[in-house]
């Protein structure tokens, strides 16, 4: 009977508990990390929130639908962090129960073996006594263990394979639905976040202040008048930067650096022009 090396096994074995603590304790730390993060952000956005806006309703109605949309999010986030605690945590446990279970099977083996070793040294004394009796039961009990030892040892053998291949199966099922996971949610996320932007881009900033004039008996004819001048304002440094721009552009490709034969992706194209567009329509960062 080939005997197995027990301490390899046991050595093997408790290698791969060390392997899936790593592992649980990672993904524990992502969902607390993540946990306390989605509540942070609500919290947050519950503060924008509670702004309170009486004299400017478009900013009162821009808080709102950011704020409604970005908790969403986070409630979609929630979801998705959840998923950690439920899913991925007990599904690394499930594995790390198995290979307690193959070294508790190492354990058994350890002990036949003794057992049976015992009996093989008891056996030599037995015959120097001339108990055929005893002699003879002590030889049918170690043919037993035998038997016993060599199914337990073909069995850990078959168990530490069939392991090796499920913990490679599963760990890569573990990943790719963490990355689909994620996926989900990102998905998520773009498809409110492009029409939270839309709808906030498309909100006239002027509306409100002829209400807001009213309340300071400031007159209509004060208000188109600031309305044409900062249209006019608007356009003056939209040109000026414009003009900037086209001489940075002339000394760049002076320079030599602009002949460069990469063509920008269309990703980079359509950002560019994004990127345009708002140079264009906003002149918010040299406002604040």
């Amino acid at each position: 009977m080939a005997e197995i090396n027990e301490k390899q096994y046991t050595e093997k074995t408790e290698s791969e508990i060390r392997k899936y603590n790593i592992l649980k304790s990672v993904f524990t730390k992502i969902y607390e990390s993540e946990n306390d993060l989605n509540k942070k952000r609500k919290a947050a956005f519950e503060e924008i929130s509670s702004i309170e806006e009486p004299d400017n309703q478009t900013l009162k109605d821009m808080y709102k639908n950011f704020c409604d949309n970005m908790k969403a999010l986070e409630d979609n986030k929630n979801t998705q962090v959840a998923n950690i605690k439920s899913k991925f945590i007990p599904a690394i446990d499930y594995y790390s129960y198995l290979a307690k279970h193959q070294k508790q099977q190492v354990g058994y083996y350890q002990d036949t073996k003794k057992k049976t070793q015992k009996q093989e040294e008891e056996i030599q004394k037995v015959k120097a006594s001339q108990n055929t009796i005893k002699e003879s039961q002590l030889k049918l009990d170690i043919s037993n263990n035998r038997t016993i030892m060599q199914n337990q040892g073909l069995e850990i053998k078959d168990q530490l394979m069939r392991f090796e291949d499920q913990r490679t199966s599963n760990n890569k099922l573990i990943i790719l639905h963490f990355i689909h996971n994620e996926m989900q949610y990102h998905a998520q996320a773009i498809e409110t976040l492009s029409e939270l932007y839309k709808s906030i881009k498309i909100l006239d900033t002027t509306q409100h202040l002829q209400e807001y004039a009213d309340k300071l008996n400031i007159t209509t004819v004060d208000v188109d008048e600031y309305k044409n001048n900062s249209f006019s304002r608007s356009i003056n440094k939209s040109n000026l930067k414009g003009s900037k721009r086209g001489m940075l552009q002339t000394s760049f490709n002076n320079s030599g650096l602009g002949k460069s034969n990469l063509k920008q992706s269309q990703l980079s194209d359509d950002l560019e022009k994004i990127t345009e567009e708002n140079r264009g329509e906003s002149e918010i960062g040299d406002n604040l």
